[in-house]
Order: structure tokens, then sequence, then C-alpha cells
């Protein structure tokens, strides 16, 4: 799940639980649950883990609220330690504040570790504090994330990826969708990019993976990378006896379950014109035009059949332009050999 929607449900659970809320507040709140499925399970979750701490704290010893706003709070690092035996009896001041949180975090610990089997809570856990943090877009929306190791990830619209650091190597999941990354140099551990049966190992470089319903692409734009088609887990000992495909700047290459890997020369520019907010075309496939327009438009195109999927595109297309599906539209409508029916939902070409 998002980390932002994350901070933001337990945000409005705190703001919620310890004041009364107007009527201004209680329709910001009910707007932010309806933006999206994925808000309505994050606050769902928090308020399960609130109402089960009543029932495993009877006394009231564990802030509940002061644990989630520690849980998002820089670096997400507490001390878990019990109470000092020589502190001072100072229980109420100000000062002794972090110390109680502190301890309320021990406790809140000692009383999930004596509620293991309840799921729900368990869950809780793994939403207060995420160890893999994951970031995603929506349509028409792009982000960039400054990783921890300084490495800078570029989302692509519609787009969706999961950190995984250790000491030894330094992964990201390309769950969906299309980044574009510039990697911080660490000899000490690889960054490798994992995208379905596909992964990137590289040290240090800047390269673009786009995830398509047909396989993945990866573009460098600039260093070097190795990429090796696998299909077993990355921590796989076997892997090693994968040989990967070593591509240098200007070099691309389409990794499909059935067709065989070859590299060719890309048109780095184009591959990697939805950072300038552009949707470049040479001589596209049809399908592969209508994934880039529904990255950005919430009309989807769909192309229903075969010979409509294989139809050759070049054009160039301003990606945050509400005219730019519609001009395409008309485009395709041009041509004597689709038939087109458009609804208020999507846009379905199929062939005559």
């Amino acid at each position: 799940m998002n980390a932002q929607i994350q901070q933001e449900a337990a945000e409005w659970l705190i703001d919620l639980q310890l004041d009364t809320p107007n009527a201004s507040v209680r329709k910001r709140f009910v707007l932010w649950l309806r933006t999206s499925p994925e808000h309505v399970r994050a606050y769902l979750e928090l308020v399960a883990i609130w109402d089960d701490t009543r029932h495993f704290d009877p006394h009231h010893e564990i802030d509940v609220a002061e644990l989630i706003s520690l849980s998002h709070a820089e670096a997400n690092v507490v001390a878990f330690q019990p109470k000092d035996a020589s502190a001072g009896p100072d229980e109420e001041g100000e000062s002794n504040k972090p110390l109680r949180a502190r301890r309320s975090i021990w406790r809140f610990y000692r009383v999930c570790a004596a509620a293991a089997g309840v799921v729900a809570l368990g869950v809780g856990l793994w939403v207060l504090i995420p160890l893999t943090p994951t970031y995603a877009t929506d349509v028409g929306e792009q982000r960039t994330v400054k990783l921890a190791d300084g490495s800078i990830a570029q989302l692509n619209a519609v787009s969706r990826i999961r950190i995984r650091y250790s000491n030894e190597q330094r992964i990201v999941d390309l769950l969906g969708g299309e980044a574009l990354f510039r990697v911080a140099k660490d000899k000490s551990r690889p960054f490798i990019v994992v995208s379905g049966d596909t992964q990137v190992r590289v040290l240090g470089t800047e390269f673009d993976v786009n995830r398509k319903a047909t396989g993945t692409v990866v573009t460098v734009v600039e260093g070097r990378v190795a990429v090796v088609p696998q299909s077993h887990p990355l921590q796989d000992p076997n892997l090693s006896a994968v040989t990967p495909v070593e591509l240098a700047a200007g070099e691309q290459i389409a990794v499909h379950r059935e067709r065989p890997l070859r590299k060719s020369h890309a048109n780095v520019v184009s591959a990697t014109a939805w950072t300038q907010q552009q949707l470049i075309f040479e001589s596209t496939p049809l399908f592969e035009v209508a994934e880039e327009f529904n990255r950005f438009n919430n009309q989807k195109l769909i192309v229903e059949d075969a010979g409509a999927r294989t139809i050759r595109i070049s054009g160039n297309f301003p990606a945050l332009d509400p005219t730019s599906l519609p001009r395409f539209v008309r485009f395709l409508r041009e041509q004597n050999s689709m038939d087109i029916s458009e609804s208020a939902q999507q846009i379905v070409v199929k062939s005559k």
C-alpha cells in the first residue's frame, strides 16, 4: 500500500479520535475516503488496531494515537527499551514525553506478542511500520522519489514500486507501470530492479524500465546494466547460472517469455519522452499506443481484435493535454480500416 496513504489514514484517525470534528472536517474526511478504495482499506485497518488495543489494554497504558504518530516520524526508528530504573519521577512533565512514548510502544509490542493469534492486529503492525515502502501514482500523475541511498526513482503515471534495501543489495520491485532510475553508486550494494520475471542489475547508471502487458522493456540512458530473464525468485541460489544480457547507453531490450532476447539501438528521447509529459510513437503497435494513452486518461482506449492491435502508429502527443486523446481518435476515425465506438468510460477500436 502507498506509504503516503498510510500516513494520511493515521492522521485522520488521530484527528477524529482526539477531537470532535465539525461539519467541514467530516466533509473533507468523506471526500478523502471516496477518492480511493485504498483510503478506505488503510483507515479501517488502523481503526481495527485502535479497537483491538482497548481489549488487550484494559488499563489504557498504551497511547495508540501517539504510537501511530511516532510510527510515521522521521526515519520511523524508535528505541525499544523498558523504563530505566534510575530515571527520575517526572511522570507528567513534557520533557518526559518521549520516554513515556517509548514505554507505550514497549507495552504495545508485549501486548501484541500475547495476542499473536489476532490476524487483524498482526496486519495492522505491518501497516504502522512498513519495512518495504511502496510508492504509487494514479492516472495522469507522475512522481519523483528520492530513495534512502540517494538514488532517484521517477514514476510514470499508473506506476508502482516497492523498496527492499538491505546491507548486501538494493532491490526495487516495479510492480506495475514505468520508472526511470538514476542510481547512486555503491559498489558494495548492487542496485537491482525486478519487473515480473526480469531483473536489471547496475552499480551506478540511468535507465528506464517499462513493465508492459506483454513483457518488460529496458532502455539505458547512461552507464551499463545487466538484464537477467528469470523464472525463479531473486534469492534463488541458481540465479547466477542465468546468463545476463549486458546493455550500454543507447541500447534497449524487450523481454518477452515467448520471444528470443535481442538488444537493439534505442531512441532514448522517445523512450523517456514521458518524463517531459510527451508521448512519442515510432511505428508503435496500436495496443501499445493505447497503453500509453490510458496512463493519462480516465476514458480508456480499448483495442479489441488482433487486426487492429498490430496497426503501427507514429506521432507526438502532449500527455497531459486533454485534447490529445480526442485528436488521436479523430485520426483513427479517418482511417477506413477501423470501427470506433465511444462512451464516457471507453473508446473501443476494432478492425472492419
